[in-house]
């Protein structure tokens, strides 16, 4: 069995190792002095350089550490901090006593800041002693205020009103013109009208003032009309009628408007005037004829069809 060689990959689809199909550059125009940045922007990667030349990277120099705190920062950031967190040991911490910065008149305020009393506000809470109140500073001519505002009024109020006295009332200021309005203000009426409604003797109405040519329009106005409306309908005697007043010409017109005809036709129309018929206007035979075969056939349809039915007894099955 012969030998066949095994296929090598290219780099990329059309790599020439030849380098035969290359096309010649022309030579870079670079200045000497800019010969060493020409050099560095060639690249790296030497995939089209036909002579497949290396650039060769400038060695790194060598850090300056003039100091041993200088080259002990050098060692650190060249091996990092990550091993010494995980295998080194905590640096033991100095022991040494902290001066107060406080002066001697402010040590009780710096005793408050230390978070004692809102420890005990969070643990103690309830069984702390109460702080003792000051004595409020009150002027003689203020002491009543200052009893009332200490909450006596309130818990009476909401415990036990009826230890409460009552406020004097001040003697009102009524001129003798207004004592009658004035007696009428206390409730009396109000009270009659809430507990005693309807068995109160009822106010004197005063007489109306009516002109005598307005004594007719004032009885109406009394209410007795819509009294007898709603109470006696149908019962109250008719009001006279005045007199038409029709002319000669139009008393035909005025009877025909008293309703005789609509009652006629409404309660009595089998026994009201018929018009006259108007005269035949059919005077032949064989008009006559064609008038009556006009007047329609359903009826003797109908006729003849009633006479052919059979009609079977009942309770008798076919």
């Amino acid at each position: 069995m012969a030998y066949t060689p095994r296929k090598t990959t290219t780099p990329y689809p059309g790599y020439d190792e030849t380098w035969t199909h290359v096309d010649p550059q022309p030579v870079a125009r670079v200045k000497p002095e800019a010969e060493e940045f020409a050099r560095k922007h060639q690249g790296a990667i030497n995939l089209f350089n036909p002579a497949k030349e290396r650039v060769e990277q400038a060695p790194v120099p060598e850090p300056r550490c003039p100091s041993a705190a200088a080259r002990s920062n050098l060692e650190q950031h060249r091996k990092g901090h990550v091993g010494d967190i995980l295998t080194g040991s905590a640096t033991p911490r100095v022991d040494y006593e902290v001066v107060p910065r406080v002066k001697p008149e402010a040590m009780s305020n710096a005793q408050a800041h230390r978070g004692t009393s809102t420890a005990h506000l969070f643990t103690d809470y309830g069984r702390l002693p109460a702080s003792a109140r000051k004595q409020p500073k009150v002027k003689p001519e203020g002491e009543v205020n200052a009893s009332l505002d200490l909450g006596s009024r309130a818990k009476s109020i909401l415990h036990n009103p009826k230890e409460i006295p009552p406020s004097p009332k001040p003697d009102p200021r009524v001129k003798p013109e207004g004592e009658g309005n004035a007696h009428l203000d206390r409730g009396k009426r109000m009270m009659k009208i809430v507990n005693k409604y309807g068995t109160g003797s009822g106010t004197d109405r005063g007489v109306p003032r009516v002109k005598p040519e307005g004594t007719d329009n004032a009885i109406l106005d009394t209410g007795h009309r819509a009294s007898n409306l709603l109470r006696k309908y149908g019962n109250m005697p008719q009001e006279c009628q005045p007199e038409p007043k029709v002319t000669s010409q139009g008393i035909d017109n005025a009877n025909l408007d008293k309703g005789g005809r609509m009652n006629r036709l409404m309660h009595e129309g089998s026994k009201g005037r018929r018009s006259p018929r108007p005269p035949p206007r059919a005077t032949t035979s064989s008009a006559r004829r064609i008038m009556h075969k006009h007047r329609g056939q359903m009826g003797n349809l109908l006729t003849s069809s009633t006479n052919k039915m059979i009609t079977p007894p009942v309770g008798v099955r076919g």
